[in-house]
């Protein structure tokens, strides 16, 4: 069930044709023909379950239908305050595997050294000269959502850029933006997501997995 919050949000933005540069800015292209070699890679990786206990303010949970996992991480979080909230909520999830933020699990706490067989995720950023800070392989299923929220980063001596790159076309799944409205991203871009100035949300109204890479990528 999606959450009550979710749906309302979504219901009182306007459609928009294309992104508000204002939330999400197109950054750079790539070729379609890398992303559905990335799309194909992608269906072959087993992405865990997100384990995220729902925020106080919530009706229901934070999310539902979200899976990640870190394919590089340096091993310090990026979104820090998530990791320190969470980190701190006994786990509501069964499975061995799920991405959560502690300590103890393949979380955004945790260092993940480049596979070579991601290699193809990788060379993302020789396409525009940047190097990887973080980069995740999100999974979001069919009614799947993430609830709305903002992100807030302690990077230091950096620039917070979130990268959002789709990886597959499905009808109907949607990102929003507070004050800004909804869209459906484009394959073959490469978005800056301005989460840390707009409050923002995701949901797939589509019949198949949404696949999408979330990271940050700076200037080399």
């Amino acid at each position: 069930m999606i959450d009550r919050r979710t749906i309302k949000f979504f219901q009182e933005l306007p459609k928009l044709e294309q992104s508000n540069n204002n939330f999400f800015e197109e950054d750079f292209d790539i070729p379609l023909d890398h992303v559905n070699a990335l799309y194909e890679l992608a269906k072959t990786i087993t992405i865990p379950p997100r384990d995220m206990p729902g925020y106080s303010w919530y009706y229901d949970s934070y999310s539902n239908g979200l899976n990640s996992i870190d394919l590089y991480n340096p091993g310090q979080p990026v979104h820090d305050h998530q990791h320190r909230i969470f980190k701190k909520n006994v786990s509501s999830s069964s499975d061995p595997m799920a991405y959560r933020y502690n300590d103890s699990t393949n979380s955004n706490a945790i260092q993940v050294p480049w596979d070579s067989k991601y290699k193809l995720f990788e060379d993302i950023a020789n396409i525009v000269g940047r190097k990887w800070r973080w980069c995740q392989l999100i999974k979001t299923d069919p009614l799947g959502y993430w609830g709305v929220h903002r992100n807030n980063h302690f990077l230091k001596d950096t620039d917070y850029r979130l990268t959002w790159i789709p990886l597959n076309y499905v009808k109907n799944r949607f990102v929003g933006g507070e004050d800004v409205g909804y869209f459906e991203p484009k394959l073959g871009k490469s978005y800056i997501l301005h989460g840390e100035i707009y409050n923002y949300g995701g949901i797939n109204l589509g019949t198949k997995p949404m696949y999408n890479i979330s990271a940050v990528l700076l200037d080399s």
